[in-house]
């Protein structure tokens, strides 16, 4: 299935909505790395008196975990909407 375009819509205004799709995504994804980057270590020099090795292993699995959900939905959402569906061959 090929790509349609509508009322002087062509591959350069497709194209632009790809891009700017994608710039705030990519910025979203480094600053989100930084910040863990950050946290965990913080985390790890300041690691409070009160916690068990285990307990800290979870909290830093709990941390990747959450990042991890919150980059993934950002970009399951912008993969979903770019994709290409040509692959059914109704």
């Amino acid at each position: 299935m090929t790509q349609t375009y509508t009322s002087g819509d062509g591959p350069e205004t497709y194209a632009k909505g790809l891009t700017r799709g994608m710039r705030w995504r990519v910025m979203a994804s480094i600053v989100g790395g930084t910040a863990w980057i950050i946290f965990f270590l913080l985390f790890v020099a300041f690691v409070p008196a009160g916690l068990t090795l285990f307990q800290s292993i979870v909290v830093i699995i709990a941390s990747i975990l959450a990042i991890g959900a919150i980059l993934g939905a950002m970009w399951a959402a912008y993969g979903m909407r770019y994709a290409d569906l040509s692959t059914s061959s109704h």
